[in-house]
């Protein structure tokens, strides 16, 4: 009884903190990027942003790469002039962000299970092998929780979809288009859009598809900057 009456937001904070604190003993052991070309060019640009404001790869302004992640990890970048101490704040916010997937993972799983249950999905969604990149300057850090914020607002806007108003309905469709795209997933936004047609909430297939492609933005191949990169080394 006297668990009952510990609130939901204080479980997750403790699911979530402890979690981080775990991940970030755990990456002390990682003494070096080993991901190569990847967290050089990931680092580049958060160093970048830390340093001149944009997102730069050995100098070379516009590289062609994501900005989400670099922006997460720049003030590791601001706060510490050695590289050292850098790359390690790099991983204690690796480890706070990708702990915060257990938040969106509880919200998915409490509406088809209880609250207990809706709990221990939190805590699985913390404890899957993949929360070793904490310890890699990767995309994968934000891409994780990210993905299940997404996933949150899709099952969201499936609810508006069927039960809203017409506004509703319009404003769900603009919403999917966004936030698919801040996942890096324009095809399977372009092919979920011709399939839910959302011709029929009133949002023009046309006009989904332009977000979508304004969204690229934010994750446009890499292969040209990693050879740029490769040659200069």
């Amino acid at each position: 009884p006297s668990l009952g009456r510990v609130p939901v937001w204080a479980w997750l904070a403790a699911i979530v903190g402890l979690s981080a604190l775990f991940r970030s003993v755990l990456v002390r052991g990682i003494v070096a990027p080993f991901i190569i070309v990847d967290e050089i060019l990931w680092s580049e640009v958060a160093r970048g942003l830390a340093d001149a404001g944009e997102p730069l790869v050995r100098d070379t302004p516009d590289p062609g790469l994501g900005i989400v992640y670099p922006l997460v990890i720049a003030p590791a970048y601001l706060a510490f002039d050695g590289l050292v101490d850098a790359y390690a704040a790099v991983k204690l916010v690796n480890s706070a962000v990708m702990s915060l997937a257990a938040i969106p993972a509880y919200f998915l799983a409490r509406r088809v299970v209880g609250q207990w249950l809706g709990l221990l999905a939190a805590v699985l969604a913390v404890a899957v092998p993949s929360l070793a990149y904490t310890g890699t300057v990767m995309t994968e850090n934000v891409f994780y929780p990210l993905f299940l914020v997404v996933a949150l607002v899709l099952v969201a806007i499936g609810r508006f979809m069927a039960q809203g108003d017409a506004r509703q309905r319009r404003a769900a469709g603009v919403l999917f288009a966004v936030a698919v795209c801040h996942v890096g997933a324009a095809g399977l936004a372009l092919t979920t859009a011709f399939e839910l047609d959302f011709r029929v909430a009133g949002v023009p297939v046309a006009a989904c598809a332009a977000i979508v492609a304004a969204g690229l933005r934010l994750y446009p191949p890499a292969l040209t900057t990693q050879s740029t990169l490769l040659a200069s080394l």
